[in-house]
């Protein structure tokens, strides 16, 4: 794998790159000018509600994130201590060894590291972030599907009014039409060479009765062109008044994840930030360090040596005049045995015989 070129990595902002076709970095929108544009347009309410349920699973994915994060830090951190713990015990069993200092501080760091990332990882999943995360998002959730919920009740009603609106004017035609025929077949029977006063009445009440239902059908209609005008004007009431709502919950959303993700670095900079310090103050101490300075000290603690240096001598051996009789018969007798010595013999050492290993060790020992 090659290096990477940090020159072509892109700067750190959170909509970088995400969007097809971003907008000028210049371009500032008012909260009214956010609410215009998905006023609009017709799926606004739609595209509003979406963007509030990626930011609930976006925000969800990050608390499981921080949690589990902070869960495996707290089990790295008392795992660590306890082995520090263990270390720093073995640590003083003995005395003058390289790096024992160095090793003893770097252990007393990581115990008081572990203890400062366990406070940490205890605020994090705390108050600090978790909590409040958790309950802005549970009230998110509880909002947005209220939103939804009403904007789908105004939609409801405005399709209740576009079907009684369209029914209402198919009969309004029905009607019209049954009132032109009702006409025309009055003027006929009037016009007719067979006209009668007994079929005209009975032509005319046919007319009549057909303009009755005509005008009827005619106010049923003209009643639901005025409540579909009203649904529709609602509907854009009640949208623009959601949109609001949507808006000013993200921005309460993004109020609080703000100061939890605040929160979060500051945190982790505490305990990280002793580290490179603690790391770069070790390394010099190594790097000063004089190989052989250790065992020197051990030595400089040794007793000091004596000055009489035990001398040995040779000492030869001497035969006594009893000795030399004892040969002198038993060279005359060669089929004599040799004499047996007891337990309660009478022969006594001169001292000048050949000193044992016994002997010798004795010796040296007051020597």
């Amino acid at each position: 794998m090659g290096d990477i070129d940090l020159s072509s990595m892109p700067t750190y902002k959170s909509t970088d790159n995400l969007m097809a076709e971003p907008s000028s970095p210049s371009e500032s929108l008012s909260p009214n000018d956010i609410d215009d544009r998905f006023l609009a347009l017709p799926e606004g309410i739609d595209l509003a509600l979406h963007r509030a349920k990626v930011w609930s699973k976006y925000t969800k994915d990050v608390i499981a994130y921080i949690e589990k994060r902070a869960q495996m830090d707290a089990e790295h951190s008392r795992t660590l201590i306890k082995h520090a713990i263990q270390m720093k015990a073995i640590l003083k069993e003995e005395s003058f060894l390289p790096f024992q200092s160095i090793y003893s501080t770097a252990v007393e760091q990581d115990i008081e590291n572990g203890n400062s990332c366990l406070a940490t990882c205890s605020l994090l999943l705390g108050h600090k972030f978790v909590e409040p995360m958790t309950a802005r998002r549970a009230d998110h959730e509880k909002t947005r599907k209220q939103i939804k919920e009403m904007w789908t009740r105004e939609l409801k009603r405005m399709h209740e009014a576009v079907n009684n609106l369209r029914k209402s004017r198919a009969l309004y035609v029905t009607r019209q039409q049954e009132l032109e025929k009702a006409r025309t077949g009055l003027r006929t029977s009037e016009s007719g060479a067979d006209w009668s006063v007994e079929k005209i009445d009975k032509k005319r009440r046919a007319e009549e009765e057909a303009g009755v239902r005509a005008r009827e059908a005619e106010l049923h209609y003209k009643s639901c062109v005025q409540e579909a005008n009203y649904r529709a004007a609602q509907l854009q009431t009640v949208k623009k008044d959601l949109l609001v709502r949507i808006r000013e919950l993200l921005s309460a959303c993004e109020t609080t994840i703000k100061t939890a993700t605040c929160s979060y670095f500051q945190l982790c900079h505490v305990v990280s930030a002793p580290l490179p310090v603690q790391l770069q103050s070790l390394s010099e101490s190594v790097r000063n360090y004089d190989p052989g300075s250790a065992y020197m000290e051990f030595v400089k603690r040794l007793p000091e040596p004596q000055a009489n240096q035990t001398k040995f001598t040779f000492q030869p051996h001497i035969t006594t005049d009893h000795d030399s009789s004892e040969s002198d018969s038993n060279s005359s007798s060669p089929a004599a045995s040799p004499p047996t010595r007891g337990p309660t013999s009478g022969l006594m050492s001169s001292g000048d015989e050949l000193e044992t290993d016994h002997d010798f060790n004795s010796k040296q020992s007051f020597s």
